[in-house]
């Protein structure tokens, strides 16, 4: 621990925004994604550490408040002065510069699918033409890889309807950590044994925990196929390695409790939510899919799921933006790690921003290196960073550095811009100060909840 001497003149009063719940406080970094939670005689000494008072004063100061002795409190400030001078530096001023290197890459190898959902976000009136051929992507493949690829996402539509998925699958997982994204439905033994022996994960698309619910938003039979499947990739040994995954709908979201009743009685370790956006068939059939949902409803939904999470099983909220914790400073917002391609090659910075505006290229004409070195990609990645501060609703917000304006993807699906917030800021600044308290208190207790947590 640092010694301060006693005329020593700490300054961090002014250097974050501040959050009251009852005696506790949050402090957020002004720059940062950073955040402290103190008691109030921890917010005392923060408060009084303004550049004017010395160690000493402040020392007196707390002592004759709380009527202690100045020798007690003083390893009580020297703790939270080292703490504050950690995570409220001047060294993290600014956020790192976002990284162009990208490391995942999002495939939309089909449009085809064999069931047609209400609210499936890929559907939409726009058709491409002339599919990537399996040698395309296997020359894609080889690029991502040597470009220092890490993780590549197949999806569609439904990807298994492609009869050379198999192939490709097999060739991308010898150098990639490969996720295919199904309806499960056309899961056999042969697929389930494939996907098993290469170590393929699986993101399995499950919208109620029965059919008669699942059903009305997947089709008549869809349940029962897709449990069929989930069963076979089971058996197989690929528990270990499936997803499921839910879209919120107004059909589903009472069925919610039974739902994750089920995939924990099948013990598949991973169960994750999506909202509902306004795209593809979601948005012609907005008032059917979503229409009595309330943002009531979704506060007391996340508080629910919140609630459940436990070591058996592990649920996402998939509410982009509600991040409490970024390694290195670096924003959450995948845009410059990632890049999406369409089943016909064109690129887009994000799988949410596949628009013409924010066209990139196709690969049948240019590579990815071309594409992450170009000035286009950048100013891409230059906007988004900038939302948090260019938004007026986002400007003085306490809480912009861990939202960071939220999803520029959903933003330009449900506003038309990406200079807007989204449908669930509201909601997200609520959970924030649930979550981050609650956090503490399930922690440390709500008695014994230090002076000082940072994230």
């Amino acid at each position: 621990m640092k010694e301060f001497l006693p005329t020593y003149v700490p300054r961090i009063s002014g250097n974050f925004y501040h959050e009251k719940k009852e005696e506790f406080h949050i402090l957020l970094h002004r720059k940062n994604p950073l955040w402290a939670v103190v008691n109030d005689r921890g917010f005392e000494i923060i408060k009084h550490c303004n550049g004017t008072n010395s160690l000493k004063d402040i020392e007196r100061i707390i002592a004759s408040k709380y009527r202690i002795s100045s020798e007690n409190i003083c390893n009580d400030i020297i703790h939270y002065l080292n703490k504050l001078k950690r995570s409220f530096s001047a060294k993290g001023e600014e956020l790192y510069e976002q990284a162009t290197d990208i490391k995942s890459l999002f495939l939309h190898i089909t449009n085809g699918c064999n069931l047609k959902c209400k609210h499936c976000y890929s559907f939409d009136n726009k058709k491409t033409t002339g599919n990537l051929k399996k040698k395309e992507i296997i020359k894609l493949i080889d690029e991502f890889r040597e470009l220092g690829g890490k993780k590549l996402t197949i999806s569609g539509g439904e990807p298994l309807l492609r009869k050379d998925i198999l192939s490709i699958l097999k060739y991308a997982s010898h150098s990639l950590e490969v996720m295919l994204l199904t309806n499960g439905t056309l899961i056999n033994e042969k697929i389930a044994n494939f996907l098993s022996e290469n170590r393929i994960s699986v993101q399995v698309s499950l919208d109620g925990s029965e059919a008669m619910v699942n059903d009305k938003i997947r089709g008549n039979g869809s349940f029962n196929a897709t449990m069929k499947g989930i069963s076979l990739l089971k058996r197989y040994g690929l528990k270990d390695k499936l997803i499921i995954c839910t879209t919120i709908t107004n059909h589903n979201i009472e069925d919610i409790p039974k739902l994750i009743k089920l995939v924990k009685e099948l013990e598949i370790p991973v169960l994750r939510f999506l909202p509902l956006h306004r795209v593809g068939s979601a948005l012609r059939n907005w008032n059917k899919v979503n229409g009595d949902i309330s943002a009531d409803d979704y506060i007391r939904l996340y508080r629910f799921l919140f609630s459940q999470r436990n070591e058996n099983i592990k649920i996402t909220s998939g509410l982009n933006g509600l991040v409490l914790r970024m390694r290195n400073n670096r924003t959450w917002c995948p845009i410059g790690r990632t890049a999406a391609i369409t089943s016909n090659g064109d690129i887009y910075p994000c799988a949410l921003l596949m628009e013409d505006k924010f066209y990139l290229g196709n690969i049948r004409k240019d590579s990815l290196s071309e594409v992450r070195n170009s000035t286009r990609f950048k100013s891409i990645i230059e906007i988004s960073l900038s939302r948090r501060e260019k938004i007026e609703k986002c400007k003085n917000c306490s809480w912009k550095n861990l939202c960071q304006a939220g999803c520029p993807g959903i933003s330009l699906m449900s506003k038309g811009t990406i200079w807007a917030t989204d449908d669930f800021c509201d909601l997200r600044r609520e959970l924030y100060k649930e979550i981050i308290f609650n956090i503490s208190a399930k922690k440390y207790g709500e008695k014994a909840l230090p002076a000082w947590q940072e994230c």
